[in-house]
């Protein structure tokens, strides 16, 4: 309950009222599939990720861990140089 809390502290009440409704609502098994994909194919410790879509030389720096977070529904891409990206 705690943990609520502070969640919807940090999130503002519109933000976590999306997050609830995502995964309790008409969209909870279209959302349980999405989750299963991400985790499957989109996380681990070599993630891949470029913002702008071009190739260029160095592209390493690109390289990173991603970690699903549950709730609210997130996608952290950590860079390997300590720049953090999140997908919500």
């Amino acid at each position: 309950m705690l943990l609520d809390f502070q969640i919807l502290q940090e999130l503002g009440f519109l933000e976590y009222t999306k997050g609830v409704a995502l995964i309790s609502g008409p969209d909870c098994e279209w959302y349980k599939l999405l989750e299963a994909e991400i985790q499957a194919y989109y996380t681990g410790p070599d993630s891949f990720w470029n913002p702008d879509g071009k190739a260029e030389d160095g592209c390493g720096r690109f390289f990173g861990n991603a970690w699903w977070v549950p709730f609210p529904p997130t996608l952290v891409f950590i860079l390997p140089f300590g720049a953090f990206v999140l997908f919500y």
